[in-house]
């Protein structure tokens, strides 16, 4: 595994990305010289576990909007935004 210091990934970003799709590299990225993460291609057995993941978290995803979208038991979410605007109406 070869490591690369955050700020050189940035540099190289799109071609450190194209050279672990089509290589297979791994990258260790440090910050200050420690390890902080690990750059990696993802590897899936086959296509219908990578559709099933990718559903799985779009899934996720929708079941946090609908949360995010209803607010909470004691405000709606449209009431907490008009509160807002009204509050912000005055100042």
């Amino acid at each position: 595994m070869q490591e690369i210091g955050v700020r050189e990934l940035k540099n190289r970003l799109t071609a450190i990305m194209r050279e672990v799709r089509e290589t297979g590299v791994e990258y260790t990225v440090t910050l200050h010289g420690k390890p902080v993460a690990v750059i990696r291609p993802l590897s899936w057995p086959d296509e219908a576990a990578r559709t099933a993941a990718v559903g799985a978290e779009m899934a996720a995803i929708k079941a946090l909007a609908a949360r995010v979208t209803a607010g909470s038991e004691d405000q709606p979410l449209r009431d907490a935004l008009e509160a807002t605007r009204e509050e912000r109406s005055w100042r």
